[in-house]
């Protein structure tokens, strides 16, 4: 490839200059309509890029900090909750928020606006000047590099955490294209031989670069997996993706033919005899978006939302969808010709593979398949050396890309014993004396992959938990080993850890159970569901409040930190006394009770 594109001067170029066109434009949305997945590298500004605190776009919230400030802004999204219980968790996110500013009111105001002139780099790209043009893009074989570079990297960034600091943005690259297939319609008109010498070939191989599933297939719940319905007489399954084409076909709508969207699913990996479904054509939209020059640049796109849904028209002897519990691949059929000329090209694209299943219980286990299925793509050749570092280092991003914070060491250190225990258990059967190099089939972490999604994924699913990961309040995945750690704890200095149940044991079709260990002298345990958690989160929270004096100490891996870091996380609403009952005659007692313990 040609001399790398600059990614530091690219996040500065066009920041500040369109600071005043962003007034008027949803940065945000266009940045996330480009390339779906935005990266943040500060925990707490993903919080608020995630859209689960606060409704709106993070474009509209920046605007209006401008006009109060982020304290007011967060102070006045906590009024509008109303007092219920599906809004606590809310509710301690800005309250989370809110100390954020406490602490650092201008820290966290220039980390915010850092963040928006990235994103803003990505929409307002300041373009190369005809000099940087030859030095980045020397030839169009060079474009076609970096377009394939953004294909496979938008496959990885449905699962996996990804940086594309380093790619010129789809904008610069839509231009690029735009104008070779101009330069190459006009080489046509005077060039009567053009086709002889390969003309043809070049207009079939610039289609080939000229659409990017920018937004992998995934279900409106989960990452990589979706839940069918039953509606009348028909099964229908919702499904998320978009893809994007690279011509301006508002410039080139003269000179271009192109077809609707055929849409086929089909089942992936061994089920590949199956018979496939064709599904109704999608039809190409268009989105303007203003550059920092105050230039439009018009990007055709096709995609199923939220609101639309696949047909499930093959069934079994059963009258169930056929497809019921596998992977499953869409295909997207596109014809394209030129006009005037003798050229027509048929445009195959291909998905990533998803789940499909009949409930929610399901989804780990169909997103662990998929994620061995990626790690096979990505990495065919790992031997027994690098074997459980390759999957661990696949295992961090998706916890980075589910939850949006990044997983501590001692995380990934117990989920690498446990990994490492299942390769154990199997290298007695696949080794021998003649092949001392073995090649591990990932398949064989299925089942403790599939446990550990269900932790990570309800980690992700519940932001206030992962903030309180992030802030060492929560100990998350480990096994009941740690409770260990804690036996210092007296009656005058407890320790507390507040972990997920061990994941070796965790059943991968419930939600996992949240563990509150106990040392105050004696080793006590309160047991959490996911129905009770957050109330129990909460009297954590207003114990932290109401006890200065209390000598708590939260137990991490660096030191222990004070029981009153919970308040954080506070505001007076959130005081609801409801908790479980107290049950002496188990090994898991109330909340309440051994709290009490401790203050």
């Amino acid at each position: 490839m040609s001399e790398t594109y600059p990614a530091a001067k690219r996040a500065r170029s066009g920041a500040s200059a369109s600071n005043k066109l962003a007034n008027s434009v949803d940065v945000y949305n266009d940045a996330n309509f480009l390339t779906k997945y935005i990266n943040v590298n500060d925990n707490v500004l993903r919080l608020l890029l995630s859209g689960r605190v606060i409704s709106g776009s993070f474009s509209e919230l920046f605007q209006r900090s401008r006009e109060i400030g982020w304290m007011a802004v967060f102070v006045e999204e906590r009024q509008k909750l109303k007092l219920q219980e599906k809004l606590k968790s809310r509710r301690i996110m800005l309250n989370r928020l809110i100390d954020e500013c406490l602490q650092d009111a201008n820290g966290f105001e220039k980390k915010v606006q850092a963040l928006n002139d990235e994103i803003s780099s990505q929409v307002f790209p300041k373009l190369p000047t005809q000099k940087q043009y030859g030095i980045y893009f020397p030839t169009i074989n060079h474009v076609y590099e970096y377009i394939e570079e953004w294909k496979q990297r938008q496959c990885q960034r449905r699962l996996f955490y990804r940086e594309c600091n380093n790619l010129p943005t789809l904008l610069i690259l839509q231009q690029q294209m735009t104008n070779q297939f101009l330069e190459l319609f006009n080489i046509v008109n005077y060039d009567a031989n053009f086709f002889k010498s390969g003309g043809k070939e070049a207009f079939i191989e610039l289609f080939r670069y000229s659409f990017i599933i920018v937004a992998q297939p995934s279900g409106t719940d989960c990452v990589a997996a979706t839940k069918y319905e039953k509606i009348g007489q028909d099964f229908l399954a919702k499904i998320k993706t978009r893809i994007i084409c690279l011509l301006d076909l508002k410039k080139i709508r003269s000179y271009l033919q192109y077809s609707h969207i055929d849409v086929v699913l089909y089942p992936t990996g061994d089920e590949v005899g199956l018979e496939n479904d064709i599904q109704a054509p999608i039809q190409w939209k268009s989105r303007t978006i203003t550059t920092s020059d105050k230039e439009e640049q018009t990007f055709f796109y096709a995609e199923l939302t939220e609101n639309d849904s696949i047909k499930l028209t093959k069934k079994d002897s059963r009258q169930k969808p056929l497809y019921n519990s596998k992977l499953c691949q869409l295909e997207f059929r596109i014809t394209l010709n030129v006009v005037g000329h003798d050229v027509e090209s048929l445009l195959i694209l291909n998905s990533q593979s998803f789940g499909l299943c009949s409930h929610p219980k399901y989804y780990p286990k169909h997103v662990a398949k998929v994620l061995i299925e990626e790690v096979n793509q990505w990495q065919l050749h790992v031997n027994i050396e690098t074997h459980i570092t390759t999957l661990i280092g696949y295992i961090s991003q998706l916890y980075q890309r589910i939850t949006g914070v990044e997983a501590k060491p001692h995380t990934l250190k117990v989920i690498e014993e446990e990994l490492l225990e299942v390769f154990n258990s199997h290298s007695t059967v696949l080794r021998s004396c003649t092949e001392p190099h073995v090649i591990y089939p990932w398949g064989i972490y299925q089942n403790i992959l599939e446990r550990l999604i269900v932790q990570i994924k309800f980690l992700g699913s519940n932001p206030f938990l992962a903030m309180m990961y992030h802030d060492s309040l929560f100990y998350g995945i480990c096994s009941d080993k740690v409770d260990s750690k804690i036996a210092n704890g007296t009656a005058q200095a407890p320790q507390i850890i507040m972990r997920f149940e061990q994941f070796k044991t965790q059943d991968a079709q419930q939600h996992p159970k949240i563990i509150f260990a106990v040392n105050a002298g004696t080793l006590l345990k309160a047991r959490a569901s996911h129905e009770t958690l957050i109330d129990d989160i909460c009297r954590c929270i207003d114990k932290a409040e109401k006890n200065e004096r209390n000598h708590s100490q939260i137990f991490t891996e660096e030191e222990l930190i004070p029981f009153s870091h919970f308040r954080r996380y506070y505001d007076k609403d959130l005081n609801r006394d409801n908790l479980i009952q107290t049950d002496e005659q188990t090994i898991f007692h109330s909340l309440s009770t051994i709290l009490q313990h401790t203050m």
